[in-house]
This record gives structure tokens, C-alpha cells and sequence, in this order.
């Protein structure tokens, strides 16, 4: 079990290493995000392994500490061993909540970078909010939000100001503030299909890919399961 255990945290590590140069030219902040995640996953397997050496040395006697007045030797190492189990699952389960953390921080950082940035020119801003007006016009609730996904990948202008705090603002006008993240991600699959674009978009649109052909999730569900069997 315990090379079995080995090969599993191995093979994640070199999947997550190879990933790691895939963001080369995404940003710093998807480094960023990409170095929180592995210090978070590879600190899990390590808390099993130290926690099961420490209850193994409580069950063999070597552990130095006494029993509390009144208290019988084997009732005290088995309120240690608790102690010892209690404690280590807590912290794998703080580390694998930062690790998916951490994950969903990096998918949301090569997403933003996919994103068209908008004009600088406030007058051309307008020009293309006018432009998508007429475009939306009359759609309304769940049509609207069809209509923008829709729009997507129609013009580069549109898409800019339909993925910034415009589009964030033609949601909330019908009530549906909830619905940015379903909407951007919606919009972030149309890009990820159309070639082209900055060195930056098109890097992140790379590295998106290797995101989910990595299945990073899935790899700090290893992880966590690693950790886990290492305790017992």
C-alpha cells in the first residue's frame, strides 16, 4: 500500500510540474496562485506520515510523557492517540480546502487573462455600449443573458465591455447579479475556441487547456486521500 501510496503522490507531482510550464507567460499572478496550491498539496501526504510515526510511538511506549493523577497509562495514550488523529485531520482538511482554494484562485486568473481588456478612450466605451444596446435590445431575464453569451466572439469591442463592470451592470438592471460568474465562464468556453489574440490571451488559453486536461482537482483529491490512508 505504501508504494502504491508513493506512485499516486509521484505521478500527481510530475502531472502538476509539467502544468506549471504552462503558464509561462500567463501572469504573476497565475504563478502565484499555481505556488499556493503546491505548497498546500505537497504539505498533505507529509501531515498523515508524521501524525501515524507519532501514534506509533504512543502505541510502542516511546512516547516520554505521564499519565495525569488518577489516570490509567493505557487510557492516557489512548486520549493521546485521539488527540494525535483529532488534530491531523483537522489540518488536512484545512490544506485541502486551501488547495482547492487555491485551484479555483488559478482558474480564475488564466479566465481573467483570456478576457479582452476595454478601450482606454472613454468616447470609443460609449460608441460600443451604444452599439450593444441596440444589439440587446428588448431581450430581457434569461433571454438577455442568451443574447450576450450570443454576442460573444461576434466583435472584440463587444466582448470587452460585455466582460467588464458594463456587462456586470446590464445583469444587475434585471435583477440577475448572480448570474456573472455563470455568464463569464459561458463566455470564457466561446473564447477559448476562437484562435488568436494577445501573447498573454493566447498563452492563458493554453494553459487553461492543460488546466483541465491536468485535471488539477482531481490531483489534490489524491492528495488528500494520500494523507489520509497515511494516517490510518
Amino acid at each position: 500500500m505504501a508504494d502504491e501510496l508513493t506512485d499516486v503522490i509521484t505521478q500527481s507531482d510530475n502531472v502538476l510540474a509539467e502544468f506549471e510550464q504552462s503558464l509561462k507567460g500567463t501572469g504573476e499572478q497565475s504563478h502565484a496562485a499555481f505556488r499556493s496550491l503546491r505548497q498546500a498539496t505537497m504539505a498533505l501526504p507529509s501531515v498523515g506520515t508524521a501524525a501515524a510515526t507519532s501514534i506509533a510511538r504512543v502505541k510502542q511506549g516511546q512516547d516520554a510523557s505521564l499519565p495525569p493523577e488518577g489516570v490509567t497509562l493505557e487510557a492516557h495514550r489512548a486520549a493521546q492517540i485521539q488527540q494525535l488523529t483529532g488534530d491531523a485531520h483537522t489540518i488536512i482538511e484545512k490544506l485541502r480546502q486551501a488547495s482547492y482554494s487555491a485551484a479555483d484562485a488559478l482558474e480564475n486568473t488564466l479566465h481573467d487573462a483570456i478576457l479582452p481588456t476595454p478601450s482606454k478612450e472613454s468616447g470609443e466605451r460609449m460608441l460600443r455600449r451604444d452599439e450593444l444596446s441596440r444589439v440587446l435590445a428588448g431581450a430581457k431575464g434569461q433571454a438577455m443573458i442568451g443574447k450576450m453569451v450570443d454576442t460573444i466572439g461576434a466583435n472584440p469591442s463587444w466582448d470587452a465591455e460585455l466582460l467588464s463592470d458594463h456587462g456586470r451592470a446590464l445583469l444587475a438592471s434585471e435583477g440577475m447579479s448572480n448570474e456573472w460568474g455563470n455568464f463569464k465562464r459561458a463566455a470564457v468556453g466561446k473564447l477559448m475556441q476562437q484562435a488568436g489574440g494577445t501573447e498573454r490571451q493566447v498563452a492563458a488559453k493554453s494553459a487553461l487547456a492543460a488546466f483541465h486536461r491536468s485535471n488539477v482537482r482531481g490531483r489534490i483529491t489524491a492528495y488528500h486521500q494520500a494523507a489520509r490512508m497515511r494516517l490510518g
